[in-house]
């Protein structure tokens, strides 16, 4: 679906440099073969022509009783958060672990020191 850059909730010069100025824009772009709203890509600073620019973990480690995680493509001008929660069927259960991080236009690592048997991990990232 084709939209208005207010109907997808992104400012209109985001939309016009990779859109064109007066075209249409998609509600939602392909991200590594996912359909992702396009608002979530202008939260993340990704590129929304290019599919293969994907915020995504790389890695995953465990070291001495913790667990790091390390996530790729991150961007300057966002924060970046790791959230956990035990329990998946709690929507609202999901806790900050560890302080924001400033994206680097790189990889960024966040440790949980104690990591539990069935934990879920996700991250937040947000303009500030």
């Amino acid at each position: 679906m084709w939209c208005s850059s207010n109907d997808a909730d992104v400012p209109d010069l985001w939309a016009a440099e990779f859109f064109g100025a007066g075209e249409g824009i998609p509600l939602t772009v392909d991200k590594g073969g996912v359909q992702v709203a396009l608002r979530t890509v202008y939260i993340w600073g990704l590129d929304p022509t290019n599919p293969d620019q994907v915020f995504e973990v790389i890695g995953l480690q465990l070291n001495g009783g913790g667990m790091t995680l390390s996530g790729s493509n991150t961007v300057p001008g966002r924060r970046y958060r790791l959230q956990f929660t035990d329990d998946l069927t709690d929507p609202g259960g999901w806790t900050d672990l560890g302080d924001e991080v400033d994206g680097t236009g790189g990889i960024l690592d966040f440790t949980d020191p104690s990591p539990g048997n069935h934990r879920a991990y996700r991250v937040r990232v947000w303009r500030p």
